[in-house]
């Protein structure tokens, strides 16, 4: 098993997948290996990586129609093998029609979809791991640069409220606020701004200090741009209004709402 574990993650640092994936299916079918947790999140979390970072670029064993793939998902012959990647892979018939319908898209979708996949298995079987909350930073970034903002938006709430204190959860929302905004979707990018203006407003950290971290300065400043390209003076006074009610200590609303009634 360890011999297998170590020719396969050499494989993947070469990105020679479809020779790596070969011993990592054997590895799957092995008794001992199932029994190996920290041996097993390893090996799941470097096949995690090499799908999440792989975007539009067609992997090794991508090449062709998937059929190797597909083969090797089919020659599962035991149902209870329910953590073997390729059967989870394949095991989604609603995956599987995509690739027939939009084939020149499949190199993508089967990186995005493979990671996805990976993801929720690796989250059930390891969910204190140090590696799962970089996890799920990255199937925020995935999704959200290919306007998958529900996928993005769901797995991001997820996030917050496993790591409520994390530094990594405001860079990752408005990322995914951008997205919204890119597709028109404004009060969606709006929830966003919300949401993390009330986490980091949670934080002992200053509101508005400019620091290398996105602040609850720079956030309500994104907030409130967004209402004033529409010229939304009213909903403006309101978003200072309720901050203000949140935070009756802090001058600088005071200031900021002042100002926006001078220019009214």
């Amino acid at each position: 098993t360890q011999e297998l574990s170590t020719i396969s993650q050499i494989l993947l640092q070469k990105e020679e997948l479809e020779i790596a994936s070969r011993f990592l299916y054997t590895l799957f079918l092995r008794e001992d290996f199932k029994q190996n947790s920290p041996l097993r999140a390893k090996v799941l979390y470097q096949l995690f990586r090499t799908f999440s970072d792989a975007e539009n670029h067609k992997l090794p064993l991508a090449k062709g129609d998937l059929r190797f793939y597909e083969d090797v998902a089919k020659a599962d012959s035991n149902p209870g093998i329910t953590t073997g990647i390729l059967s989870l892979i394949f095991s989604d018939k609603k995956k599987k029609k995509k690739f027939d319908e939009q084939e020149g898209k499949t190199t993508r979708f089967f990186n995005r979809a493979a990671a996805y996949r990976i993801f929720e298995e690796y989250k059930t079987e390891f969910p204190t791991s140090p590696e799962l909350a970089q996890m799920y930073l990255d199937i925020v970034r995935i999704y959200t640069a290919e306007k998958e903002t529900k996928i993005a938006e769901n797995v991001l709430t997820e996030f917050a409220e496993r790591y409520e204190n994390s530094t990594s959860y405001a860079d990752a929302a408005l990322k995914l606020a951008d997205a919204f905004a890119a597709v028109k979707r404004t009060e969606k990018e709006r929830e966003i701004y919300q949401k993390v203006l009330d986490f980091l407003g949670k934080t002992d950290k200053p509101k508005f200090a400019r620091t290398d971290e996105i602040s609850y300065g720079e956030v309500l400043e994104k907030f409130v741009a967004s209402f004033a390209k529409e010229k939304k003076t009213a909903e403006i006074l309101a978003l200072y209004s309720s901050e203000i009610e949140k935070y009756p200590t802090e001058e600088m609303l005071y200031e900021q709402r002042l100002s926006q009634l001078e220019k009214t």
